[in-house]
């Protein structure tokens, strides 16, 4: 199933306040450079394709995979992040090799942090299948205070990801 690229927007209820639009949304890669802050652990899992319902479902490991319903099992990561383009707070789901492999070495090479401590920049050439995909990492940083202050208004509920459900709340401004 490709990654649902619709942005929500949604409102704030609190009437006492010049409330602005909380905006969250899928993370859909532009052409060129897309620089993002991961917020929170990554989950990783396995998704395939129902050659009965014709859609993709989402599984936390291969053992949970029935391959005689399910074909082309690939996997991926989600996590929770802030883009700096847009702004938004996303949910962030890959499965191309060549964005999965440097993000799950990052830990790796840099022994003293991981994935959340630093800024990330996906850098897209091409369009639909025949897209290139290169990932840099930026020196360790403090997360910017918007995507904080984001962040702990939307959260996102990976059981209902994996269950191809909305995956987005937000929480209300006290």
């Amino acid at each position: 199933m490709p990654p649902l690229v619709a942005q929500i927007i949604i409102m704030t209820s609190n009437k006492n306040t010049n409330s602005s639009p909380i905006q969250y949304g899928w993370t859909k890669l532009r052409p060129g450079e897309n620089k993002i802050r991961v917020l929170a652990k990554p989950v990783v899992g396995v998704s395939s394709f129902n050659v009965e319902t014709k859609q993709t479902k989402r599984f936390r490991t291969f053992l949970e995979v029935d391959a005689a319903k399910y074909k082309n099992v690939k996997p991926f990561m989600a996590c929770k992040v802030y883009n700096y383009d847009t702004g938004l707070i996303e949910l962030f789901s890959f499965n191309q090799k060549n964005i999965l492999y440097p993000l799950a070495k990052l830990n790796a090479i840099n022994g003293n942090y991981d994935i959340r401590d630093v800024d990330i920049v996906i850098s897209r050439d091409g369009e639909g299948v025949e897209s290139k995909y290169t990932v840099s990492n930026l020196n360790p940083s403090e997360v910017p205070l918007k995507a904080v202050t984001l962040a702990q208004r939307v959260q996102i509920d990976f059981e209902a990801f994996f269950e191809n459900t909305n995956p987005f709340t937000l929480l209300e401004h006290e």
